[in-house]
């Protein structure tokens, strides 16, 4: 049985577009450009649709990225990685590197707010409407994809996911919010005997056994994490997991989404 065939097998219809689509590909989500050299166990591989799977393809780009910001690299291996992924965003993404250039009020902020070994890094701006697009798109896809893992069921076209995120700044002043972490269970990863990559990639997860409600917390190396409530239906949205996301969305959405950024050649 080769990988299609047991995807089709676990559900024949695609699981991120509600099963409007029949399943034609698996989608490794998290994608293989979050890991070093694209070294990634296997695990979290879903049954996707093509335009559900090559929907997301800038957005995993840029979030392997992002999540390479902190910490700086150690090895010659990973400079160079960083360096060509850099090159591609900025000629992929035009606009994104300009939009992360911090204001000197948000370096007065940062200053003020970080104890002082942290002082000195260098700054990026994370408000701006390019990459908060890019991050939400990526934790909906995240969410509904582990809501998937943990309850089995689709979740169908009604339902919502809604996306939060969070940078290490955030993490660093103690402003991600603990009432909602605490309900997550213990972190997990992919791992492959004694090879994992908790230092890359780790998540959290809670959920009703009805498949109504799950919520997830995932971390990207030291540099930023998501927060994900998935909805079976969009009756069910509770508004303390909405208020204040950076998008809440339909299953869907991938099928029909026009990038707004123009692609050229992926990394």
């Amino acid at each position: 049985m080769t990988l299609l065939d047991r995807m089709k097998s676990i559900s024949p219809t695609c699981i991120l577009c509600g099963g409007q689509n029949p399943t034609e590909t698996t989608d490794h989500i998290p994608p293989k450009s979050i890991f070093f050299l694209k070294q990634r166990p296997r695990g979290l591989e879903f049954p996707a649709c093509r335009a559900c799977n090559q929907g997301s393809k800038l957005d995993d780009q840029v979030v392997g990225w992002f999540s390479r910001i902190y910490p700086d690299p150690e090895a010659d291996a990973e400079t160079k990685e960083l360096n060509k992924l850099t090159k591609s965003v900025q000629r992929n993404v035009p606009g994104l590197l300009a939009e992360l250039q911090a204001t000197d009020s948000q370096l007065v902020t940062f200053r003020k707010g970080v104890p002082a070994q942290y002082a000195d890094k260098h700054v990026l701006s994370a408000d701006g409407p390019i990459l908060n697009e890019i991050v939400g798109c990526f934790g909906a896809k995240m969410g509904i994809a582990l809501h998937f893992e943990k309850t089995g069921r689709v979740v169908p076209v009604e339902g919502r996911a809604a996306v939060k995120w969070y940078t290490n700044y955030q993490a660093i002043t103690g402003d991600i919010p603990t009432d909602a972490l605490s309900l997550l269970g213990a972190p997990e990863t992919l791992q492959m005997g004694k090879w994992e990559v908790s230092d890359q990639f780790q998540y959290s997860s809670a959920w009703l056994e009805d498949g109504r409600l799950s919520l997830h917390y995932a971390t990207f190396r030291r540099s930023f994490a998501i927060l994900v409530a998935v909805f079976a239906s969009n009756a069910d949205l509770i508004e303390g997991l909405v208020e204040n996301s950076a998008g809440v969305f339909q299953p869907g959405w991938l099928i029909d989404r026009q990038p707004k950024f123009k692609r050229l050649k992926m990394w």
